[in-house]
């Protein structure tokens, strides 16, 4: 499923952690999207990402969540 969160939550700030790890110091113009698209596909509980320009000057990421299949609590 497709998700928002209210800025500042964890969910946000671990992926806007993994944007900004991707695209700090480089041009707006010669970010490779594909990179930052890796970078947030990289976080545990992330089955896939979209990246796109915002223009003039942002981006725009859009995240699929893993499903729990089940929860396993031992005790």
């Amino acid at each position: 499923t497709t998700s928002s969160w209210a800025e500042g939550s964890a969910g946000a700030q671990e992926v806007q952690s993994s944007v900004q790890a991707a695209v700090v110091g480089k041009n707006f113009f010669l970010v490779r999207l594909d990179e930052v698209k890796a970078a947030v596909e990289d976080v545990s509980w992330v089955k896939s990402a979209s990246v796109e320009r915002a223009w003039p000057d942002g981006m725009r990421v859009t995240v699929r969540k893993h499903e729990p299949v089940a929860v396993w609590e031992d005790g």
